[in-house]
C-alpha cells in the first residue's frame, strides 16, 4: 500500500513539474510573438493592432435561469429556512444548490441586482444581505410594541 501511495505522490509531482514547464515555454514563446509583433507594427505601420481583449462571454452566450419568479420565491424562503437553522453553513449549502444563472435570477427578483447577469459572487452576497435584511425586519415585527 505505501508503495502505492507513493507511486501516486511522484505521478502527480510529474504532472506538476510538466504544467509549470509547459506554463514557462508558453510565456516565451507569447513574449517572442509580442517583440515579433512589435517589429512588425513598426516597420510595417498599416500592420494591423492586435483586437482588444473581451473579457467574459460573448453576447448570448449567458445562460438564463429557466425558473420562473414564484420558484425563485420558494428558493429564497427555503434559503431562509436554512440560515434559521444552521446560520452562515446553512446560507451556503442551500445556496450552493442553485445554477448561477438561478442565483443570478434570484438575486434580480430580490432587487439585490441591476441585472441578471450579475456574477455568482456578486448575487450570493446579494442574497445574503436581503436575507439578513428580511430576518431583521421579521424579527422586529416579532418584538412586542413598548409603547
Amino acid at each position: 500500500m505505501p508503495d502505492d501511495v507513493q507511486s501516486k505522490d511522484s505521478v502527480v509531482k510529474a504532472v506538476a513539474d510538466e504544467i509549470a514547464m509547459l506554463r514557462r515555454e508558453l510565456q516565451q514563446a507569447s513574449a517572442s510573438l509580442n517583440r515579433i509583433e512589435k517589429r512588425l507594427r513598426f516597420n510595417f505601420p498599416d500592420y494591423p493592432k492586435p483586437s482588444p481583449r473581451k473579457s467574459g462571454k460573448a453576447p448570448g452566450d449567458e445562460i438564463v435561469s429557466a425558473k420562473d419568479r414564484d420558484e425563485l420565491l420558494r428558493y429564497y424562503e427555503a434559503i431562509l429556512d436554512a440560515i434559521k437553522g444552521n446560520g452562515d453553513s446553512g446560507f451556503r449549502g442551500a445556496v450552493s444548490k442553485l445554477s448561477d444563472a438561478d442565483v443570478a435570477a434570484l438575486a434580480y427578483e430580490l432587487g439585490a441586482v441591476p441585472s441578471r447577469k450579475a456574477g455568482r459572487k456578486r448575487a450570493e452576497e446579494a442574497i445574503r444581505r436581503r436575507a439578513q435584511e428580511s430576518m431583521l425586519l421579521q424579527a422586529r415585527r416579532a418584538e412586542p410594541d413598548s409603547g
